[in-house]
């Protein structure tokens, strides 16, 4: 299979494709993926020691306890209550995963299940990952590596998250924005830029979500 950095138009793309990537309204890279690759399934499954080294390899600092950091000077964190409503999970999750845009590399570290076991339906889970990958147990491969083509998929794994009362932390390669999910039913994003912190408040405030005071 071709690289597929090279398909998007990044650095080191291969001759006869554009040498940078275009930019969005903020000046942040947009990446493309080659259209032959849209119908692959491409997820990838992580344990927990690949897991850290792929936040090593993208300059995403551990707490004390070995999970992604969302604190940090160069960071505008702050919590919000997870709707209680089911109905409003998949929309949720449709806005998490704008929060993160734009991303070529997407990783769900699932840090903590088995909460709420009535919640929690392992069978839709183990549907939703790759066929060939469906036999690797959670507690084994608890971090699931995406690609921007397989957006839809993280969608419904956040979706499940959500339902499931699970602990995930969400993490893109260009780390524009960083995500905490708690299975106590409240979510803290964290981004690089403070603005755009400012617009999702704003916009979670007009849906009738307010930020969470910390510790509570």
């Amino acid at each position: 299979m071709p690289d597929l950095d090279q398909e998007r138009g990044v650095p080191g793309a291969a001759p006869g494709r554009s040498a940078a990537p275009k930019a969005d309204i903020r000046g942040r890279p947009v990446y493309y993926i080659c259209r032959r690759h849209w119908n692959e399934q491409a997820m990838k499954l992580l344990g927990s020691d690949a897991a850290k080294s792929w936040c090593g390899e993208h300059s995403i600092p551990l707490s004390d306890i070995g999970y992604p950091e969302t604190h940090g000077p160069d960071l505008t964190a702050a919590q919000y209550s997870v709707p209680a409503e089911a109905a409003r999970h998949f929309w949720f999750s449709q806005l998490i995963e704008r929060q993160l845009r734009p991303w070529s590399r997407c990783l769900v570290w699932v840090s903590e299940w088995g909460i709420w076991p009535s919640s929690e339906n392992w069978h839709l889970y183990y549907r939703l990952r790759p066929k060939s990958l469906a036999k690797c147990l959670i507690e084994d491969a608890p971090a699931h590596l995406m690609l921007s083509h397989e957006a839809s998929d993280l969608i419904s794994l956040v979706q499940l998250v959500l339902s499931f009362g699970w602990n995930a932390h969400i993490l893109t390669a260009e780390d524009y924005a960083r995500v905490f999910i708690s299975h106590n039913e409240w979510i803290e994003f964290a981004f690089k830029d403070a603005a755009a912190a400012g617009e999702l408040q704003s916009e979670l405030k007009d849906a009738g979500i307010t930020k969470r005071s910390k510790g509570k």
